[in-house]
């Protein structure tokens, strides 16, 4: 741990066991554009072992990046389908009460007919019971 509660990367860790002390912060290893990176390796006069740990340095920077954005993606696709799962429930309520309405004023409209059929052959003089209407 360093002092103020920051604590050592493992790469940070791995280049103080090795004593390695490399000449670039591994900050730089990790976010510098690829040709500036290349620049600077080429500044410093390093050992093979140097080379391979700053490459290996900057590829794991890079996977970690990589990885918080992947699941920062997912999380915000998770809450995009929440939020649609919600509106379509929402919705699928409103069509069934819909569908509810629609089948009372059928049943509605049904009686209704029914009433004006029967009340028509009553006034021809005919039961509703053994007569229909015919339309042609």
């Amino acid at each position: 741990s360093l002092p103020g509660g920051n604590t050592l990367t493992r790469d940070e860790r791995k280049v103080k066991m090795m004593a390695m002390g490399l000449p670039i912060p591994c900050s730089d290893i990790i976010n510098l554009p690829m040709d500036e990176f290349n620049d600077l390796l080429s500044k410093h006069e390093m050992t093979e072992e140097q080379l391979t740990l700053c490459r290996d340095i900057r590829r794991r920077g890079k996977n970690k990046v990589a990885a918080q954005n992947c699941r920062k993606r997912k999380i915000d696709q998770i809450k995009q389908l929440e939020t649609e799962v919600t509106r379509i429930k929402c919705r699928k309520t409103e069509l069934v009460t819909d569908h509810e309405k629609l089948l009372q004023q059928r049943a509605t409209w049904s009686d209704l007919v029914k009433r004006l059929y029967d009340y028509v052959l009553k006034e021809l003089g005919h039961d509703p019971l053994h007569w229909q209407l015919q339309m042609d």
